[in-house]
């Protein structure tokens, strides 16, 4: 599988040939993300999210759950890159998840890692 092209990280199929990929930078559908986000998070050293803006800071009990936990653990990082609102008319931020603190910290810069304090 190139790693240049779009793959559909969902499909089962995808999610076992990505299997040795230790990096994962995805945009999956704002519907599945309460499943993707684990599901590619748990054998990945380091998963690069593009989620809107609210899957952060509006979740519900469960998501808030397994983000403060990743936050507390040091392992997620939240970058906001772009101010301007997408075509659903959300504002998106990347959601950095790592396997450990030190490979956030390895990762990102030092001004990114500390986003991860503030959540």
């Amino acid at each position: 599988m190139a790693t240049s092209a779009p793959v559909d990280a969902l499909q089962p199929g995808n999610v076992r040939r990505m299997a040795s990929y230790n990096v994962v930078v995805t945009s999956p559908s704002f519907r599945v993300l309460d499943i993707a986000l684990p599901l590619l998070t748990a054998e990945r050293e380091l998963t690069c999210a593009h989620v809107p803006l609210q899957y952060v800071f509006d979740a519900h009990p469960a998501r808030r759950s397994w983000l403060w936990r990743l936050a507390a653990a040091k392992r997620m990082s939240i970058l906001v890159l772009c101010k301007q609102k997408g075509p659903l008319g959300r504002r998106n931020v990347w959601l950095i998840i790592a396997d450990t603190a030190n490979t956030l910290q390895g990762r990102l810069k030092p001004q990114a890692v500390a986003c991860a304090m503030a959540f």
